[in-house]
């Protein structure tokens, strides 16, 4: 089923140097593009990660990122450690032009959905030459492995 505007409550955990994401107005094999094509909520072991991984991230990799694209708001941020349950409230709002990540009961991130604000996060991102990249106002809603095993509870999609 599709979405265009709505609000998903879900409750997540990783192993140790998990990494995981939720896409949103997921659009499959567009005419000439990749596989898949939507922006991503991202889900992260931030706490091992890098030493699991022995890798450096960016801020725009980690958890309650607009992968890419937005940084989170580092001073809300809570993230419990691997193989707790965190939690999302994500919220995706056409009308208003507003997404939001409530993660872990607060508030982290926070962004435009469509418009010249939003054109300009996806030309400074590395999405910038994918066209089409966050112009769907509705699609799926996808819950991504990648890798290992993730686990998701409580899940509740409310449409707008």
């Amino acid at each position: 089923e599709e979405f265009e505007n709505f609000e998903l409550y879900l409750e997540w955990k990783l192993p140790a140097g998990g990494n995981s994401g939720i896409f949103y107005h997921l659009k499959e094999n567009v005419e000439g593009g990749p596989p898949a094509i939507s922006p991503e909520y991202q889900l992260l072991d931030d706490l091992q990660w890098e030493e699991i991984n022995n890798a450096k991230l960016e801020e725009w990799q980690k958890t309650g990122a607009d992968y890419a694209m937005q940084v989170p708001d580092l001073a809300q941020k809570i993230v419990k450690p691997a193989g707790e349950w965190n939690s999302y409230h994500i919220t995706v709002n056409q009308e208003e032009n507003k997404g939001s990540v409530i993660h872990n009961g607060m508030e982290i991130n926070r962004f435009p959905l469509h418009g010249p604000e939003w054109d300009d996060l996806v030309a400074k991102s590395k999405f910038s030459d994918m066209s089409g990249f966050g112009k769907y106002k509705e699609g799926h809603i996808c819950l991504q492995d990648h890798p290992g095993i993730i686990s998701y509870k409580n899940i509740q999609i409310k449409r707008l």
